[in-house]
């Protein structure tokens, strides 16, 4: 099939919303969040970033952890045209400095847990995700139409600079539909699905995480590992049967870890996975076969 060239993830959520309203969308802990409140908010946070003058193809910082405010925090971003940049809450602060000056941002989502104090001398304005009061002061009007963004910026993530400074890369929306629109059409997704989001949004690899339970004929749920949560075999396995997990991304080396918990005693605890993908690095064909063994 042709990739929808046209199509982008945040229009498709708002249709997905119209649709199925009042099903969960995004659940953390205890906390849920349904298709139409995600939408509202995510909504009204758009509002106040076109209120504040952004533009396609400028960028918005994000400075979370992995909860239901990251979500309403990305989606709002991508809808008003503008692109995401996501930065670790546990950043040293000349990194934060470097990254925020070296893309010139000009605000910086952030939640109350997850900040410190900027630089003195940094140009950017903060807005608390978290902060009630912030959505209680802007009005649901509806959204002027978005642009067709298929070559616009979507986001911006900053290597490691394990060589040297950080350096931005850009990556365009359509990039992002070719591998969501391939994905769905090998694996899709289904009503009752679950994604599990454990990885970073710090990586290329947590797209289809953020996007990939929306992204089908028939929208899915998404399930927030707590953080920290990924470097706990224990903890992602408790979380698959807990959360009906039906799909599950892995790094093969955590996979090997992962399998390495798994006894005759606890496989019932799969029964929900559908898929598991693996990237990142090679992986080896004996740990393909210590899983299914």
């Amino acid at each position: 099939n042709e990739i929808p060239r046209q199509e982008n993830y945040s229009r498709l959520f708002e249709r997905q919303a119209a649709q199925t309203p009042h099903q969960v969308a995004a659940q953390h802990h205890r906390e849920a969040i349904t298709y139409n409140e995600l939408n509202r908010k995510s909504g009204q946070l758009t509002n106040i970033l076109r209120e504040k003058g952004v533009q396609p193809d400028t960028i918005a910082a994000i400075m979370t952890d992995r909860s239901i405010e990251m979500m309403v925090g990305i989606l709002g971003i991508l809808k008003s045209g503008c692109a995401y940049m996501p930065i670790a809450p546990d950043y040293p602060e000349e990194r934060v400095k470097y990254i925020l000056e070296d893309s010139r941002v000009r605000i910086l989502l952030k939640k109350s847990n997850c900040f410190r104090s900027l630089s003195p001398g940094t140009a950017v304005e903060v807005i608390d995700i978290d902060d009630p009061a912030l959505f209680s002061s802007i009005s649901d009007v509806p959204l002027l139409p978005l642009p067709e963004l298929p070559g616009r910026l979507a986001y911006v993530i900053y290597t490691s600079g394990s060589t040297g400074q950080p350096k931005g890369v850009m990556v365009d929306h359509i990039s992002i539909v070719n591998t969501l629109f391939a994905l769905e059409q090998m694996y899709p997704f289904a009503l009752t699905d679950v994604y599990l989001m454990k990885t970073s949004y710090l990586f290329d690899v947590s797209l289809a995480e953020l996007f990939g339970w929306f992204w089908g004929i028939q929208a899915g749920r998404l399930a927030l590992l707590e953080p920290g949560g990924e470097k706990d075999p224990g903890k992602i396995l408790e979380s698959i049967a807990e959360l009906q997990v039906t799909h599950i991304n892995f790094v093969p080396s955590m996979f090997d870890a992962f399998v390495d918990g798994i006894t005759t005693e606890n496989t019932g605890r799969l029964a929900s996975l559908k898929y598991i993908f693996l990237a990142g690095a090679a992986l080896p064909l004996e740990l393909v076969k210590k899983f299914r063994q």
